[in-house]
């Protein structure tokens, strides 16, 4: 009897664990996703560099406010 309940811990003792870890990886897939997808939002759908500079009439495709000069780089 003593030995089952050995046998009984050991199994769920491991179980546990393997669920833990799985979920632990599952979640580092998740967040490696939403880094790519932050990356893939902040560097813009063109994937071209402008540097905006100074006040004006002119739409900066960067940080959507109105400026004077737009520079691609």
């Amino acid at each position: 009897m003593k030995k089952k309940k050995v046998i009984l811990s050991l199994f769920m003792a491991v179980s546990v664990l393997s669920l833990v870890y799985l979920k632990s990886q599952r979640n580092g897939i998740k967040s490696e996703l939403v880094l790519s997808n932050i990356e893939a939002l902040a560097s813009g759908e063109d994937g071209e560099n402008y540097r905006c500079l100074g006040l004006g009439s002119l739409d900066c495709p960067q940080i959507s406010t109105k400026v004077a000069y737009i520079r691609i780089l």
